[in-house]
């Protein structure tokens, strides 16, 4: 089959495909709920039909429409052990294989979960109902704490950590063909004014300079936040900006007045809410920084109107979809949570948990999670990242109807479980997994905020298992894995494994990984691929990334040498770059650095093996 013999430039084909169907960006069913691994679907797509195919021409047609894959999956069991959200899964289905996807994680099950059941759309519209009720009567309920009588709603507040209480100058940007022209500074004084870019570019960054706040004017968000400025949506559908430093402006003096009225009594409900629902958040790795600005419960991530917002939508939801609510809520916090920015130069919010990391900025944006305008019956979002914003994408999977296929329920089977201890009982043709990333962050440890909502009002919490920080732990996991593998029922014909290395001094671990598998499994390498095969975001810090592909098979002997095997490597990597480059689309690609990172891992091979 095509999956140990893939040439330089059919890799360099589908890593350029998948590059252009994302860029970026998920489509549907993945945009829903986001997950923390950014492979690229059509690679997935790609390994996985071409374990049953041996001709490029039908690998290409199946990759375009995989609907013509079924006849030659024949509904052959696929495995994915760390499924994480669920892109091997749904793509082994959309191919007409049956898929089996186990995670340790309960948000990754739920997420899995409820895509699926998205894709009927039936059941999909019934969602939607259900949430955009929700959301009406939790707007309808909480209209006093976001709209300003008189003036409008609240779609974004500019938020400032007191002390120091200091904020940047840079307020937002209005842009033409996605370039800047203008800038909206926050001046000395306390008042707003629109600059034309090229007069404050020399001068001016997202997060300098910085201007000293006057603390006691300002109205409280949170415990240690102050709202500086705010922007509002009046009911004529204008936006406008407003600095709450600002002395003469009459509309800017009644939100201060207003919002500063309110504090008490949102901080009433709050604590009642907080007492309710809390818990603290584990000390780890990530979180411990948290720590550090004295934030040591998830409640605290959140301005107290969010966390009223938030839990009291999860309230309102049907119990029949209350869960479905909770994991929406957990995705929400990404935007809606002290973790997000409001990023000037692209004038909207940046994520919380882009770079993996509990990061809390000095000035964090709050973003109003109920903020929507209806036009002709229909909702439509005004902030980005919002309840709204999810409806929207929800709307945009029950009318897709492309994706019918992974809604057969009898086709994909969905387990919670420790893989490293789990014996997986049933037939299985391959297990093709993208296992944690060695070095990474663990994907449980940023998964907390999806289960801190989806525990709500329960004293469960997942348990953090595994340390993947260094070389030796990940081992020490992986082999663990391993062993579990070589007691299943049933041995797998391929198993391919999807590996990032991020650095250099994790260059032993795809050798140790090969060494681990074929001494413990009896599963024999094949092969290896270079792809470019992880996306950065489009805020995100990271650049576009490659990825090893490892084919192992349940035969007794080596096809290739491992020789054979690096220059193939090298030769995956020269077509790919070179097929990028002629396209013009190498700008965030560090081909230097993946260069760097093959050499080291091919001096280790030679090594090791």
């Amino acid at each position: 089959m095509l999956i140990t013999d893939l040439p330089p430039e059919t890799v360099a084909e589908i890593s350029i495909e998948s590059y252009m169907r994302e860029k970026g960006r998920r489509i549907t069913p993945y945009s829903v709920f986001k997950w923390w691994g950014k492979r690229f679907y059509l690679l997935s797509r790609a390994l996985l039909a071409s374990l049953v195919l041996d001709n490029i021409d039908d690998l290409r047609r199946c990759i375009e429409n995989p609907a013509i894959c079924r006849e030659h999956a024949g509904e052959k069991v696929i495995v994915d052990p760390f499924m994480g959200g669920g892109t091997i899964v749904f793509e082994a289905l959309k191919l007409g294989y049956k898929a089996v996807g186990i995670d340790i994680d309960r948000a990754s099950e739920l997420i899995v979960k409820y895509t699926l059941l998205l894709t009927d759309r039936e059941y999909c519209k019934q969602i939607y109902g259900e949430i955009r009720k929700s959301l009406e009567k939790t707007s309808s309920e909480l209209e006093w704490l976001w709209n300003i009588p008189g003036t409008g709603m609240i779609i974004h507040s500019f938020l400032a950590r007191c002390p120091p209480c200091k904020a940047p100058v840079w307020i937002t940007t209005r842009r033409k063909n996605n370039k800047p022209y203008d800038v909206l500074v926050l001046k000395e004084d306390g008042k707003l004014e629109w600059r034309s870019y090229q007069d404050v570019k020399d001068w001016l960054s997202p997060t300098s300079p910085s201007i000293n706040l006057p603390e006691h004017i300002l109205p409280r968000a949170h415990r240690l936040y102050r709202i500086y400025a705010v922007e509002i949506l009046h009911p004529d559908g204008n936006r406008s900006f407003h600095s709450l430093l600002d002395k003469d402006d009459h509309v800017s003096i009644h939100i201060r007045e207003y919002l500063k009225k309110q504090e008490d009594e949102i901080h009433r409900i709050y604590g009642s809410l907080k007492t309710k629902y809390d818990k603290t958040i584990p000390v780890l790795r990530e979180t411990r920084r948290l720590y550090r600005y004295d934030i040591a419960s998830y409640a605290e991530l959140f301005t107290w109107r969010q966390y009223i917002s938030i839990i009291r939508f999860i309230e309102n939801t049907n119990d029949k979809y209350r869960e479905f609510a909770e994991l929406l809520a957990g995705d929400l916090a990404r935007t809606c949570s002290l973790l997000a920015m409001y990023y000037q130069p692209y004038s909207k919010v940046n994520p919380g948990l882009v770079i993996k990391s509990y990061w809390l900025p000095m000035n964090p944006v709050e973003l109003n999670p109920l903020s929507y305008i209806v036009r002709k019956h229909r909702i439509y979002t005004v902030g980005r990242g919002t309840i709204a914003s999810k409806l929207r994408l929800i709307n945009r999977v029950c009318s897709s109807g492309e994706d019918k296929c992974l809604s057969q329920n009898d086709r994909a089977w969905i387990i919670r479980a420790d893989s490293t201890e789990y014996i997986y009982k049933g037939p299985v043709f391959a297990v093709v997994t993208d296992p944690p990333y060695p070095g990474y962050q663990s994907y449980q440890d940023m998964s907390l905020l999806y289960n801190y909502f989806i525990n709500l009002g329960s004293s469960k919490m997942n348990k953090i298992y595994y340390d993947y920080t260094t070389p030796d732990q990940y081992m020490i996991f992986y082999k663990r894995f391993a062993e579990a593998l070589s007691k299943w029922k049933n041995a797998p014909r391929y198993y391919v494994l999807i590996i990032n290395v991020a650095h250099k001094k994790y260059r032993d671990i795809i050798p140790s990984i090969i060494a681990s598998t074929e001494e413990i499994t009896g599963l024999t390498l094949q092969n290896m691929y270079w792809f470019i095969g992880e996306s950065p975001g489009k805020l995100g810090r990271s650049s576009i990334r490659g990825v090893f592909v490892l084919v192992f098979e349940n035969i007794p002997y080596r096809r290739h040498s491992i020789e054979e095997q690096i220059s193939n490597i090298f030769n995956d990597f020269n077509s790919v770059k070179q097929a990028f480059k002629s396209r013009g689309i190498d700008e965030k690609i560090r081909w230097e650095k993946e260069h760097m990172l093959i050499d080291a891992i091919a001096c280790s091979l030679r090594d090791i093996l």
